[in-house]
């Protein structure tokens, strides 16, 4: 049996441009699969659906002491900020398309996930969101009963996305 680090591993040693459009592949099926969450989400908020923003802005419940683990885990979530750096041997004016190439994505990570959480929110809740081991799939669950099965092969080829796109710009480093 071969493991998905085997296969991402072999394939990024086979053919750079085969690891290369796997990686657009997957990116376009992570963006996908945000505007499965992104657009149900805003359709309900534009319909009026504004009860689970009462009071969120709360200033009782306000802990600056969880503001460092915020940053840490967003940090962590976007890593393309730095994996850019490990294959500028290998663009075309990288002094043009680096900065760019993290502006655009740090600007559409920022919006992702602006928009994926004010969705979560409002088809979820504060309380349904915290309890849930996976609010993607409790958000599907309540928003499309029919797709409940398609979340964790999303999700599973998001993370082959991470995989593939770790293996290929560490192996440069």
């Amino acid at each position: 049996v071969v493991s998905s680090p085997d296969m991402v591993l072999t394939l990024n040693s086979w053919s750079v441009t085969w690891s290369a459009r796997l990686q657009t592949a997957l990116s376009i099926v992570k963006l996908l699969a945000l505007a499965l969450i992104i657009v149900p989400g805003m359709m309900l908020l534009a319909q009026g659906h504004t009860e689970n923003f009462q009071d969120a802005f709360n200033r009782q419940s306000l802990v600056l002491d969880k503001l460092p683990l915020a940053f840490y885990a967003g940090m962590f979530a976007y890593s393309g900020w730095f994996q850019t750096s490990f294959v500028r041997e290998e663009l075309v004016r990288p002094e043009r398309n680096i900065p760019l190439a993290v502006i655009v994505s740090v600007i559409t990570v920022i919006v992702g996930y602006m928009l994926t959480n004010v969705s979560y929110y409002t088809v979820l809740g504060t309380q349904d969101v915290l309890a849930s081991p996976a609010v993607a799939v409790s958000f599907v669950q309540r928003a499309f009963k029919s797709l409940i099965s398609v979340v964790p092969v999303l999700v599973a080829l998001s993370c082959f996305g991470t995989m593939n796109g770790g293996i290929f710009t560490f192996s440069r480093s």
